[in-house]
């Protein structure tokens, strides 16, 4: 530490200035929002065999359930549709919705309250990945439009139509802050345990409703973890990068003191 003299307690000034991100934090929240987007679509570049073995099989099964089983579960799910189901449904169905967004304010809050910053960090990552993911859905929806299989008795695909069923959008939403927070509490795998089951609540009461056939929600699913994980492990990333400095001053010196 150096002696407190002015020109020492200006260079320690100097430094803490210069360590502190002095981006404005929309335009950061934003330029890291654009910077992810890309660098989910760039990732599997840098996959390893298992990562490309994970996705394909998810790919061959979604298309599978697509061909072979979505008519079906879809008749199943209308021939054992209940007043008790859709009241369940009804339920379920606002947390993949804008309502969501709710749940990372609540967060927040409790982060707050008791001094755990991960209560922050999972409503900033969950904006950024609900922003992402939702992106991602929507244009899949206005590409390979999709009929809803409540508009048609047989499934319909015309490609950059109104149809707007594949993937599931509210399973997306679900799905991406599901994995938020689960990556976000990893340590306590009973937190993510109990968002994926809530996600799959919404996505049962997407099909329950004859709003989207078994292959949307699990497409939506797919999106909305992935992205969801990924935008975490991101910005983890950029905290753990990002050097705290502090001032510390004694009773005849001075310095400062980097936290990682």
């Amino acid at each position: 530490m150096l002696r407190c003299t002015p020109t020492s307690l200006l260079l320690m000034l100097a430094a803490t200035l210069a360590a502190e991100d002095q981006r404005n934090p929309v335009i950061a929240f934003g330029s890291d929002t654009v910077t992810d987007l890309g660098g989910y679509f760039l990732a599997p570049l840098d996959w390893s065999g298992r990562d490309w073995a994970v996705a394909t099989g998810i790919g061959v099964t979604i298309g599978a359930v697509a061909i072979t089983a979505d008519q079906h579960v879809k008749d199943t799910a209308q021939n054992h549709r209940s007043e008790g189901r859709d009241r369940l449904g009804d339920v379920f169905n606002p947390l993949g919705t804008a309502f969501s967004l709710g749940y990372l304010g609540v967060a927040w809050g409790v982060g707050e309250a008791v001094g755990d910053p991960r209560g922050a960090w999972m409503a900033r990552d969950g904006l950024e990945a609900t922003l992402i993911a939702t992106g991602i859905t929507t244009a899949t929806k206005m590409t390979v439009g999709r009929s809803r299989p409540s508009d048609v008795e047989e499934d319909r695909w015309e490609w950059f139509s109104n149809n707007r069923s594949f993937p599931s959008g509210h399973t997306t939403q679900a799905f991406a802050l599901a994995s938020v927070t689960a990556r976000t509490f990893d340590d306590q795998p009973w937190v993510g345990a109990v968002a994926f089951t809530v996600a799959t609540g919404v996505g049962l009461a997407r099909i329950n409703g004859n709003h989207h056939y078994a292959s949307d929600t699990l497409m939506g699913a797919a999106i909305g973890t992935s992205v969801g994980w990924f935008v975490v492990g991101q910005n983890r990333g950029r905290r753990a990068e990002a050097a705290a400095i502090k001032p510390v001053v004694a009773t005849d010196r001075c310095g400062v003191v980097w936290t990682f």
